[in-house]
């Protein structure tokens, strides 16, 4: 599968610890059957690995077709399901991989990929998938029992208003932590506006903070970050690192419909497969399966070797080759995937250096112009315009210099 899409929660249940894993997979079971509008596996089907196929919800996006296994040894627990669906107008399959876990102590994860993938080898154009966060994030958000969380830090799926100084003095300092999502700074003037800002909020839920401003907390954060200042009625995307540079949008894009689903969930998203590549829950859990059924096996074949039954003791081997030979499959394909992000990345990496080579070169000729070089400073040519007098000539024909004939004046007007 190409990922396209990943976000990682930390969750916990703010009632009772214990329920956070039957919590989360509550709400993947609705979420598979439409809030109950579509069959789907129940929470007893989920306990142990399975595969389903769903009908078309709504009609004319195709079956899907779902495959889960669970791991864990009673004190770790996961449940992986992934979903498959036919992409309209060609081979690919999209593909979402929901993985819920939780661990001794009661802390869990919330876990979704999405992407797409060509099931049957064929090479063949793959149509860019629309993204949006899944209704599942949403539902557990929205969960007022559990506690979600980003890089320590709460997720709500709202966003934040900056309205006085007060605030404005947190959100500069926070901007400032390395260790923090990116941040959207977004200063509405209209309804187009703050529509935007909700709806970022929503979608980019797991991979960014939006934040909204005002006219004073806007010209509070750029006293503080001029390199980031909004533009009015704009917005800006500020990196944790503060010395990159921070893409900045104007009103009239702001204000566009599609502007989330075009413009910011595309970049977020293919960084985020980045930072949220491993699926480590999912991996703790299958180690925890290996070591409980290494440690079942162990005294299964002590078991048949004490009384003497051979029959029992050749199942044993069997059963136990079967279920390495699974284990080393697995851990096969997890080391080719970690191969082919190495690979990947290597090959980023390698254009990255190029293109900081070349900005430097760049960077270069141009210090080295604009520090002298033999040519003049650069002055705005407006300011060199006559101050009008008895004589207009000079300052009209300066005007119309200036302005490359766009202004242009009539014998009448110098005589007057």
């Amino acid at each position: 599968m190409q990922a396209l899409y990943a976000v990682r929660f930390e969750v916990q249940s703010t009632r009772d610890p214990a329920q956070t894993y039957g919590r989360l997979r509550d709400h993947l079971v609705r979420w598979l059957g439409f809030s109950g509008g579509a069959q789907a596996p129940t929470k007893a089907d989920l306990e142990q690995d399975g595969r389903a196929v769903l009908p078309e919800k709504p009609p004319g996006h195709g079956v899907r077709t779902l495959v889960w296994t669970v791991a864990g040894d009673g004190r770790t627990q996961a449940l992986r399901v992934t979903v498959h669906q036919p992409l309209p107008d060609g081979e690919a399959h999209f593909v979402t991989r929901v993985t819920v876990s939780a661990s001794d102590g009661g802390s869990g994860g919330l876990r979704v990929v999405m992407g797409r993938e060509i099931p049957n080898g064929w090479i063949a154009p793959v149509q860019d998938p629309t993204l949006r966060r899944p209704h599942l994030v949403r539902a557990a958000l929205a969960d007022g029992e559990l506690d979600m969380r980003v890089l320590g830090q709460r997720a709500t799926g709202r966003y934040e208003k900056i309205r006085d100084g007060d605030h404005a003095a947190i959100l500069t300092e926070s901007l400032a932590t390395s260790t923090r999502l990116p941040i959207l700074l977004v200063h509405p003037r209209d309804d187009a506006g703050w529509a935007t800002a909700a709806r970022a909020s929503e979608q980019l839920a797991g991979l960014a903070q939006v934040v909204t401003l005002n006219y004073l907390t806007a010209q509070a954060m750029q006293r503080v970050h001029t390199h980031v200042a909004v533009p009015n009625g704009g917005a800006r995307l500020v990196w944790p690192n503060l010395s990159l540079g921070h893409p900045a949008y104007s009103r009239a894009e702001v204000c566009e419909q599609s502007f989330v689903d075009t413009t910011l969930m595309p970049s977020l998203a293919q960084l985020s497969v980045i930072a949220r590549s491993g699926d480590t829950a999912w991996e703790t859990a299958r180690q925890a399966s290996q070591r409980s059924a290494a440690r079942r096996a162990a005294d299964q074949l002590a078991r048949a070797q004490a009384s003497g039954n051979k029959t029992a003791e050749l199942d044993v081997l069997r059963n136990r080759v079967q279920q390495l030979d699974e284990d080393a499959r697995f851990w096969e394909n997890t080391a080719q995937g970690y191969m082919d992000e190495r690979d990947k990345a290597q090959t980023e990496a390698t254009a990255a250096g190029n293109l900081r080579q070349e900005r430097d070169t760049w960077k270069e000729l141009y210090l080295e112009l604009s520090a002298g070089g033999g040519t003049e400073a650069v002055t705005d040519p407006w300011s060199r315009i006559p101050t009008l007098s008895g004589d207009a000539v000079p300052t009209f024909d300066e005007l119309t210099r200036v302005s490359e004939e766009r202004i242009v004046f009539t014998p009448n007007a110098v005589r007057r």
